[in-house]
Parts: structure tokens; sequence; C-alpha cells
């Protein structure tokens, strides 16, 4: 640790910046179009106004997914350092995970078609799940009620037998950054 902080390993984003972009510039063509099409504003604050009405009224689904896309973000964003896994704002340290099962997760990424199946029926209430031996438990990290379309869930085994979920855009670089960082032992 450099200056009392612990060193950020991997960061990974939930939503692709594609994503954003594209969602914020649909917006602004429902708010735009319409009153350039119709062009029976009388000044720049007349057309202003119906720039925002469009937005506001014809905009509601596109505010929908924003918000959506921001909650994905807040409670899927994810940050590896040396000793800590933290999941949207779930922290977990390392030193719980059971460094010898965690290394023979899988590291290929499945393909779209296997993502998408898995994730359409991949749905649990967060902390909470079957008793596993021991009084263990799988639980998801992030508060998420499951695997968003088109991610890839990860499965970590803890020391106490039981697992960690949440979901990963790039399961092979995470996997390798927590290679890096797990005791060998």
């Amino acid at each position: 640790m450099l200056g009392g902080k612990d060193t950020v390993v991997y960061r990974g984003r939930a939503v692709a910046g594609w994503l954003w972009w594209g969602t914020w510039a649909a917006l602004l063509a429902v708010a735009l179009v319409p009153p350039v099409l119709e062009g029976d504003f009388l000044s720049i604050g007349d057309f202003l106004i119906q720039v925002f009405a469009y937005g506001v009224a014809w905009g509601v689904p596109i505010w929908v997914m924003l918000l959506t896309l921001w909650s994905m973000e807040f409670y899927g964003r994810l940050t590896l350092t040396r000793s800590t896994l933290r999941v949207g704002r779930d922290r977990m340290p390392l030193s719980e995970l059971d460094p010898v099962g965690a290394r023979a997760v899988d590291r290929e990424q499945p393909a779209m078609g296997a993502r998408l199946r898995t994730s359409a029926g991949d749905v649990h209430v967060p902390y909470s799940g079957p008793t596993r031996p021991r009084g263990a438990t799988f639980r998801y990290l992030g508060g998420s009620y499951g695997t968003p379309w088109g991610m890839d869930a990860v499965s970590l085994p803890t020391r106490d037998g039981g697992a960690v979920r949440f979901y990963v855009r790039n399961r092979g670089a995470f996997l390798a950054a927590l290679d890096g960082v797990l005791p060998s032992s």
C-alpha cells in the first residue's frame, strides 16, 4: 500500500460507454427533431420550451433507460484492489475467497448466446439463497437480483464453503487480475 491507500488492480464498468452515449443521443433526438420539423416557434425561448416539453413528454422511456443504466453502473461497478473486492457498494476482503477454487473458475468468455440464456434464468435475491453445508450461503454482490442480459456471471467460492456471485463484462481480464492478487494457497 502506498500512501495508506490500497492499489487498484482492476476496474470494471457495468455499462458500455456506447450505450450511455447512444441513450443520451436518443433523448436529444426525441427532444430536438419534432420542434425542428414543425418549425412553428417564434423565438429561441419558444424553441427551448418546445425542446424541453418534447424531451420530458416523449422521452419518458428514455429517462427510464437512463435511470436503469445509472443503477446498473452504481450497483455493478467492479473494483479489485490488492486486499478487497468491491462490487457496487459491497466490499469483501480477498482473504474470504478460496484461492484454489477461484483459480479453478473457467477463464473463457462465453459467447453472447450463452450469456443471454444464462442471464435469462439467473435470478436471486441479494444476500440470500439456499443454505450450503456449514452455514455458508450463496449470495450476489452489488445489489443485483440477477445477471443483466449480455453480461457474464462469475461465481467465486469462499473459504467457508459458500460462494459469491456478481456480473462482469470481461471475465478473462477480471480473473487474470484476481490471480495476481490472491495468495498462493
